[in-house]
């Protein structure tokens, strides 16, 4: 909707869009949304600042309301905005924009990577704070060599995969429908989940957030044994429990090093 081509688009096929002002008062979004015959739904990034605003994600609360709607489709590639079990009950049709922010995505990653290898961020705020007595201890490392877990090949996981290609990473990857001639054409090879989490330098979470997925690494990960994994997570909150990595980032191993490097919130 944010591409010029899209209102050329619909506006040939005389549709009227009309864009939701969130702030505005709700008895005037409801009478635009109670007519309309598609939504795209607002993110949760958009609503989250806004008191109120939650109101119009796509729950089953809103398809009841909304008796005229036909479709309803998420910004990206996520849909956990809109209760697909409601939209079935009433007929409504479901979709998603899986493709426009794969790029930008699998880059955002693949800096995040170099971020945790180089110590960027960490030697930035170190500098920042005054004289490093040890310089050694903002030594990183490098991506050449090392092994890359990808969780979730979609478009987002396929391009990092092609982004890191270069850099010389081995790359593991489990996703449940991948087969042998799409992991070929990738450079990838299949593994379970415990073992790309056991043999991975890097683990990238880049699958949906569905009921299949919903709580991913809390179920399988968190009995394994993980040393010395960088987990940076591009999907949403669903597959990562905050008990799961709480449980990750408590693992020490015989020198008392950590398993697993937890978030972090960067320092102001």
């Amino acid at each position: 909707m944010d591409r010029p081509v899209a209102g050329d688009v619909l506006e040939t096929a005389d549709i009227d869009v009309v864009r939701l002002d969130l702030s505005a008062p709700a008895e005037r979004n409801w009478s635009v949304l109670e007519s309309a015959h598609g939504y795209q739904v607002a993110t949760r990034t958009d609503t989250a600042s806004l008191p109120g605003a939650s109101q119009y994600l796509a729950g089953a609360e809103l398809i009841a309301r909304c008796e005229n709607l036909l479709a309803v489709c998420s910004a990206g590639a996520g849909y956990d905005v809109i209760d697909v079990q409601a939209c079935t009950r009433a007929g409504v049709a479901v979709c998603n924009n899986s493709g426009p922010g794969a790029e930008a995505v699998a880059e955002h990653a693949l800096g995040f990577m170099l971020d945790l290898a180089k110590k960027i961020t960490v030697s930035d705020r170190a500098l920042r704070a005054g004289p490093v007595e040890n310089r050694l201890t903002l030594r990183g490392t490098q991506l050449l060599g090392k092994t890359l877990g990808v969780i979730g090949l979609g478009a987002i996981g396929s391009r990092l995969v092609e982004l890191c290609a270069p850099f010389g990473m081995n790359v593991l990857a489990y996703d449940p429908y991948l087969d042998e001639a799409r992991a070929a054409e990738l450079g990838v090879v299949g593994v379970a989940l415990a073992e790309l989490m056991r043999c991975s330098d890097f683990v990238q979470v880049t699958c949906p957030l569905t009921a299949e997925t919903e709580g991913l690494l809390g179920r399988a990960v968190c009995r394994d044994e993980i040393d010395g994994v960088l987990h940076h997570h591009r999907a949403r909150a669903g597959p990562r429990r905050a008990r799961a990595a709480g449980r990750l980032a408590q693992r020490r191993d015989s020198r008392g090093r950590p398993r697993c490097v937890p978030y972090r919130t960067a320092p102001a």
